[in-house]
């Protein structure tokens, strides 16, 4: 019995289905009403999933591709996907099946929700999260002498990466070289990511000294020697 003084009141926590009197009453009059309380007033179980590429972590792009749906239940609902990109979330389809669009450097997410009316509601079932990673790719460049003359050296060295392979089998950053054979470092990041550039040395051939003039002069006289074989 509910106090007639309160105009309304609000009544939670039914312990089971079934019917429930309820009354008002001022002492001498009192009103009832019937309450039938159903065990469907949740939304049904339901399920909800999709499937998407094998490799998700990739390097500077990730193609189109389709995402598949893979299960729903219960029937009779509708589709909605969502794309997010640094936490912003966009309406992307709304068929069962969704095709990306090339995905560029960034964490990029497509969740499908699965939406239903079911007891007099809107029941939400969501997928799961496919999560796409593309990384950047590094820029591999050396620096070095690219000319030495025969027997000098000069070292080579590799940036732009965490890890550095060059074609000669060194897995440094430097190397030291003494000949005119064409290098090429492979520069990978710490994404795994990788890129190639290639450098060459021009071996200068050194140069033959020669002084000419005379071998013998008197005291007190002079002489003049000539050197020859270079530029300088």
């Amino acid at each position: 019995i509910i106090d007639i003084n309160q105009s309304n009141t609000v009544v939670t926590n039914f312990p089971a289905a079934g019917k429930y009197i309820l009354g008002w009453s001022n002492g001498y009059c009192e009103s009832l009403v019937e309450i039938n309380v159903g065990d469907q007033c949740d939304c049904p179980s339901g399920i909800n999933s999709i499937s998407g590429p094998a490799n998700t972590s990739v390097c500077a792009v990730f193609p189109s591709q389709t995402l598949t749906g893979v299960n729903t239940a219960p029937q009779g609902g509708t589709y909605l996907w969502l794309y997010y990109n640094n936490s912003q979330a966009y309406q992307v389809g709304t068929s069962e099946n969704l095709t990306t669009q090339d995905l560029y450097i960034g964490n990029h997410k497509y969740l499908r929700e699965y939406r239903l009316i079911a007891n007099n509601q809107t029941c939400v079932y969501n997928s799961n999260t496919i999560n796409i990673d593309v990384h950047p790719e590094p820029i591999a460049s050396i620096t070095g002498d690219n000319m030495i003359c025969r027997g000098s050296s000069t070292v080579l060295t590799a940036q732009g990466g965490a890890q550095y392979l060059w074609s000669s089998s060194e897995p440094n950053q430097s190397i030291t070289v003494n000949d005119d054979i064409e290098r090429t470092v492979t520069v990978t990041n710490v994404f795994g990511c990788s890129d190639e550039v290639s450098f060459s040395v021009t071996l200068n051939e050194n140069p033959v000294a020669v002084i000419s003039g005379p071998d013998a002069t008197c005291f007190g006289s002079s002489v003049t020697f000539t050197a020859s074989g270079g530029d300088q």
